[in-house]
């Protein structure tokens, strides 16, 4: 092997490397995105709660 095919060699080591390192960071990339979405789906349907509590009480006023 001469030196341009080692040097090609390791170039494409690397960039392996690093499209292995993002996959990582993009699956825990998602996993935060499913929790926040979670949380996220949970506080609007609190709020959809906590707004009918409020349409009762101010019907109840009328």
């Amino acid at each position: 092997m001469n030196r341009t095919e080692s040097s090609k060699d390791r170039i494409i080591d690397g960039l392996r490397t690093k499209i292995e390192r993002l996959e990582e960071e993009l699956t825990a990339i998602r996993g935060d995105a499913k929790q926040l979405r979670g949380a996220l789906e949970r506080a609007l349907g609190e709020a959809q709660y906590w707004k009918e509590q409020a349409a009762r009480l101010g019907q109840g006023r009328s």
